[in-house]
Formats: C-alpha cells, structure tokens, sequence
C-alpha cells in the first residue's frame, strides 16, 4: 500500500522491527524509583538534624529499600516473602554496614547513606538485567 507520492506506508515496514521491539525490556518506573530512593534520602541531610521528616525518611529507607532492591534479584514467588526477606536483609546489611565502619573509626552518617544508596541502585538496576538474561537463556518459560 502507498501514499500519496509513492512512498509506502510505516504499517507495511514496521512488522518486521515489531518482533526485536517486543523483546527490549524496560525498568517499570517503581524499580526506577527504588534506585533512586538512596540518593534522595542522602539529599534528606539538608534538613535539620532530629527533624521529624528526615528521621522518618533516613528509617524508612534503611529499613525497606536496600533489602527490597536485593530480593528482586532472587526467584522469589510470594509477596510476603520478599517483604520480609527484604525488611530482614535491609536491617542485616545496615547492621554489617554500621560495625564495619565503626570498627574503621567512621562516624560518617553521609558515607553510611551513600553505601547503602549505592547498594540499593546498583541492586534495582541489575534486576531487569538478571530477568532479561533469564528470559534470553529460557525464552519458552515465562518470567516470574
């Protein structure tokens, strides 16, 4: 089918690119936004210290975020599972975190938050790789 001045029409070319498009995965936008929790929370500091929203935020955060990031990351079926796995792992990672740096003689708050953030995004942004890779390895069996 052609238009006016011969030139064919997007719907005749565009089946043949349909198939590769349908394949390319894209981070749904709350995986984007886990990764980029961490560093909105680091940005929290700006607020005065024993503010009510930023102890809410830097707990919050600690509690759920790095944990949840990390569990995308494993075959996990049943929601409360993740959600305990994560709250568990978030709370074990910040733990490891706080001895560590304390043994290191580091009080630093803004170092502790950036190490936690950048576990988080680099977690959060892995996900969809390890899914996609999945996905290549078994293309018949559908992604959980």
């Amino acid at each position: 089918m052609t238009r006016a001045g011969g030139r064919r029409s997007p719907a005749r070319t565009m089946p043949a690119l349909r198939g590769s498009w349908g394949r390319v995965r894209v981070t749904p936008r709350w995986r984007l936004a886990l990764a980029c929790s961490g560093w909105l929370t680091w940005l929290g500091q700006l607020l005065p210290p024993g503010f009510p929203l930023r102890v809410l935020v830097v707990f919050g955060f600690v509690l759920i975020c790095p944990g949840l990031a990390l569990t995308l990351l494993l075959p996990l079926r049943e929601a409360v599972v993740r959600w305990v796995l994560a709250v568990a792992l978030s709370v074990s990672l910040a733990i490891l975190l706080n001895t560590v740096l304390t043994i290191a003689s580091n009080d630093s708050l803004p170092l502790r938050l950036a190490v936690l953030a950048t576990i988080t995004t680099v977690a959060a942004v892995a996900a969809p790789l390890d899914a996609a890779r999945g996905a290549m390895a078994a293309p018949g069996k559908a992604d959980p």
